[in-house]
This record gives C-alpha cells, structure tokens and sequence, in this order.
C-alpha cells in the first residue's frame, strides 16, 4: 500500500500513506527501517526533502499550505508558504518548488524566503504545469519530466517529456512575433501540437483566442475581425468557403521545402478541399465505421455492394441499431457527406425530388423504434432482442481486431453508400488560414508545422495524415506491457506488467493492418463531424422528423425539402 516515496541526497527512503493519518516510513540508506512518522498535521498530502536533506510533511487546506519538518516530534515548527500550490515537489539545496496555476516558485521554509522563477505560459517555456511529475536542478539547468499524455486510450504511446529551463538574457533572445488562434473547442491533444510548435518556433508564438460559439467567431470572420489562425471543428466549413473567409493553401504548398501536398495521405487531402479550396491542414483522423455484431445474425456485405438500398434491405423489419428510430436509419442513409449526393453546390441545384429520395424516406419510415437516448448520450436499451450494428473509432491497427473474435476485422463494413461502402474520415482537428489575416508567413508556417515529419512523428492517438507517418504507425506495433485481460469476459483486469496473448499473435496485428489498408480505399470525409450548423441537414432533418411523426405527407415532405433547400442555395 505505500505507493509513494521519496529519496534524499544521502540514500535515505521515505515512503507514506497520505489524507488524514497518514504515516511516513523512513528507511535507511541499507534498506533498514529506522523510524515511523505521523506528522501532527491534518491531512499529510505529500512528503519533500529541501536543503540540507531535510524531509518535510506538506498539507494543503485549500486556504493554506503548511510544511512540517520530520523527525522533530511535536516541538516541531510549522511552516506557512506565502502562496497556495497546486503541487509539491524535492528542491534539495534549493529548498522546495511549488507549482501554481501560473507558474513555477522556489521556497526555503525556515526563512519564509519565497522566489517567483518564471510562467508556464512564459514565451520560452509552455509548459503545461499540470502534467509536471518531477523536477530536478542541474548545472545547465532545471530539469522538468512532464507527463504530456497521461489521459490517453488502450494500446496508445505515452508521452515523456523532459525540458531543461535555464535563465538566460532576454537580449540574447529576439522577441517572437504573436500568431493568434481563434476556436470555440480545441482538445487536449492539439493544444499540446501547439505546445510542441511554440517551443521550437523561434520567430512566432500562438496565442489562443476563444470564442464564445460558432456563431460569434463566423461574425468576427466577416468583418475581418477574427484571428490568424482558424479551428474549423465546430464551424461549417462549406460557409466559410463561400464567404471567402478561407484562404487558399496551394501556393504555399507549392513554396514549401518541407511539405509538399503530395506527401499527404489522398483521403486527407480530400478532407481539407472543401466547396473545391485547398484551405484546411489536418494533422491527424480516425476512421468510424459500422460493425456487424457477433451476436446479430447479420450477414456480411462485400464493400461494393454495401449501398443504402442493401442496408434497407437487410433492416426491414429488424432491430437495426441499439437505440433506433425512424430518423436514426435515415440519417445513415442520408450517408457521410449528408445528402450531397442530393446536392450540387457547383450548380447550386438540388434533386431532393428525385425517386431515390422518396423511397429511402419512404422505407425509413418503416423502421421500428428501440431503446432510448437519455442526457447526456447515454443509450438505454431493455429487451432480449439483439441488434445487427454497432458503430466503432478506429484510431489504430488494435481497434481493428479482436482476439474474441477472430472475424472482427471482417465485421467492419462500413457506412452504406450509394455505390457502395463508405469509411467516415473524422478529422481530429482542422486548422485553416483567416484570408485577412495580417500575419499570413507566421499563420503558414504553423500549418506546415503541423503536417511536417517531426510533427507526425509525435502523433500517437490517431492515424498521421502523411503517407510516410502513417505507414510508419502501422508498422510500428507497440505493446503496451500493463494491461491483464479477462480472457473470457475480455473485460479489462488492471495491471500486471505482462504482455497479453494478443500483443503477441503477430497474425492477428497483420490482419488489422491489412483491414486498415483496405479502408483507404473506401474512405470519405467525414463534412458533418464537428460541423453543428450544416444548413442543409437542418433542413432535411427538421422535414423529415415530422413526416416520421406522421405529420406530415411524402409528397409534401419531399417538396417542402426540394423547395428549402433550392432557396437556401438561391440566396447563397
């Protein structure tokens, strides 16, 4: 149970128990255990040595921070730092750090001597302080191990980052010029590429600036407000383009030595063409598809013949989806792109009258209804019967095989299309240039960043959008070594230091990489993930629900869509 330890520069060991009583144990430089502590503070959060080897309990109340020295009884005095961290850690002879939200602090106890050293956030420095495991002082100077992927899915590479920060002359040092950001949603995983690009970045800086919503960042977009830099997860791309918000990309390619277009997967290059403009960077996607369950008796379609009116075919009058409703299977109809085979924005016509359009609207109505979505996403579904589809991520060449199931990779199928199968290309981030902005040089060169080869090296959550990267992340099988699994529950034990069976069946690991390979070939992007306000699936969306809630006509739904749609595309 003594997770948690200490060492001090003379050999000594410290291992404790932390909250209310907790004990430290203090073992001797031979491994002798030569004396056992209960500090008299309320709570004991963690144990640090600061000069002189001493070892110091530390409790933190939420209003003060509190250091008792160990080994006093008692008599011993208890300090109070001038500031409330949110982390500890062994100074040695330089007494003791202390972590805040804004930065890093020195802290001798004894004299109460306190020293601000310098900002995570600082131009040099970006750090996120909360991923700071251990800090360590070297002559050249601090050495800091960061845990940067801590939060991160099965069978995915961790990330140790170690940074030395010393003092150095500002002169010595230009000033970076500030590149800004603008976003309604930005993940973890890429505030961390930005991280990694403001530390080697020696002209330019990003700086992040967020929006309130969607609908505020595409109004600062159309009175050249809005920033260098532009997140598209959220926004509706297509608009963007046809505002001229966006600037086009080609030429820079075109001027760049360390990227060319071409080095760029095909499906990803697709995916950042939008509305016919190269004006998207994607460093990164995964791939969702439907899968046919082992327990269903589902029948496995070859992909070419995977369309939308096989996918009606085999639905009728079955459990198609955990939770279903008439509107749920037509939305899977409607496919990844949304309707655009009902749309041509080139044109600006649309065939929402079509025959084809009837039908599926027509059979979806037919589909049962199943189970329920409560807040928050969560599906409920009661009953015994068994559904036939389960939609999968695939980030990596595990989350395409099963060593339960030797044909799971075969039960992947994909999205219904109408020619044939379609894997949805879901970009994990979109990152496009304000065509007002006035730091164009600074905006591109963060752009080719993103999709240069030292970036896509780093990626480790997702499939890399260079070809040789993603090559490269499927050639490179990494087995993580902790996690134990019920093999007959394939439930998830905890961890146990051994490699599974299946980290070691190179077969199996083959199998999926092939699978993946495959999926290129059928993959689309994927123009409504992030997108809240595609205004032609409003439409159809908004028509076809209360033709499913019977209140309304076919032929009318069908003309009230064919008509809507036809103005919106008018007025734009």
């Amino acid at each position: 149970h003594l997770e948690q330890g200490t060492v001090t520069e003379d050999g000594r060991v410290f291992l404790y128990t932390s909250g209310t009583g907790g004990t430290v144990f203090s073992f001797g430089a031979g491994g002798r255990l030569d004396e056992v502590y209960t500090p008299g503070l309320d709570s004991l959060d963690r144990v640090v040595i600061g000069k002189g080897n001493k070892v110091y309990g530390y409790c933190a109340t939420g209003v003060e921070s509190k250091f008792m020295e160990l080994g006093k009884g008692k008599e011993a005095d208890v300090y109070t730092a001038p500031v409330v961290p949110l982390g500890v850690y062994d100074g040695y002879e330089d007494g003791l750090y202390l972590r805040t939200g804004d930065g890093l602090w020195r802290y001798v106890p004894e004299t109460g001597e306190a020293v601000y050293l310098w900002g995570w956030d600082d131009a040099y420095v970006q750090v996120d302080g909360n991923q700071i495991d251990r800090i360590a002082g070297e002559e050249q100077g601090m050495v800091l191990l960061c845990l940067e992927q801590t939060d991160r899915f099965y069978w995915e590479r961790e990330i140790l980052t170690f940074a030395v920060v010393s003092s150095r002359e500002v002169r010595e040092y230009p000033g970076k010029q500030t590149v800004t950001m603008s976003f309604w949603y930005l993940n973890d995983r890429l505030r961390y590429l930005v991280r990694r690009y403001n530390r080697q970045s020696k002209e330019y800086r990003i700086e992040y600036v967020q929006e309130a919503d969607d609908t505020e960042l595409e109004r600062k977009l159309l009175k050249g407000e809005a920033s260098d830099l532009i997140v598209l997860n959220g926004l509706y791309g297509k608009g963007l383009v046809q505002m001229g918000a966006l600037e086009d990309l080609t030429p820079y390619y075109e001027a760049s030595i360390l990227v060319d277009w071409e080095d760029i997967l095909e499906p990803a290059r697709e995916a950042c063409i939008i509305s016919g403009k190269n004006v998207a960077v994607m460093p990164c996607f995964f791939i969702d598809s439907l899968r046919v369950r082992q327990e269903a008796d589902g029948v496995i379609v070859p992909e070419n013949e995977w369309t939308v009116w096989k996918f009606l075919e085999m639905g009728e009058g079955k459990h198609v989806f955990m939770v279903q409703r008439p509107g749920s299977v037509f939305e899977t109809c409607m496919g990844i792109r949304y309707g655009d085979v009902f749309v041509d924005y080139e044109s600006k016509t649309c065939n929402f009258d079509s025959d084809e359009f009837h039908q599926i609207l027509e059979e979806c109505s037919r589909m049962g209804t199943y189970g329920k979505s409560e807040p928050n996403s969560v599906a409920v579904y009661e009953g015994e019967e068994e559904w036939l589809y389960d939609s999968v991520s695939i980030r990596n060449a595990v989350n395409a095989v099963s060593w339960l199931d030797e044909d799971y990779a075969e039960r992947l199928v994909g999205y219904p299309g109408m020619e044939g199968a379609e894997y949805a290309l879901c970009n994990e981030g979109m990152f496009a240039m304000n065509s007002r902005s006035e730091n164009k040089e600074g905006a591109w060169d963060f752009l080719e960043y993103l999709v240069s080869e030292e970036t896509q090296e780093a990626v480790t959550w997702a499939f890399p959008s260079r070809k040789d990267c993603f090559e490269r992340y499927l050639a490179d099988r990494y087995e993580e070594p902790a996690f134990s699994w019920n093999e007959r529950t394939g439930t998830l034990l905890g961890f146990s230091g051994g490699l599974s069976e299946f980290s070691e069946s190179t077969e199996a690991y083959e199998k999926a990489c092939q699978k993946i390979w495959s999926m290129l070939d059928y993959l689309v992007p994927d123009t409504t993930y992030g997108a809240v306000d595609d205004p032609v699936r409003a439409i159809v969306m908004e028509e076809a629900e209360m033709y499913f809630a019977k209140g309304a006509s076919l032929e009318g739904t069908v003309n009230k869509i064919q008509k809507r749609v036809q103005l919106m595309l008018d007025e734009n």
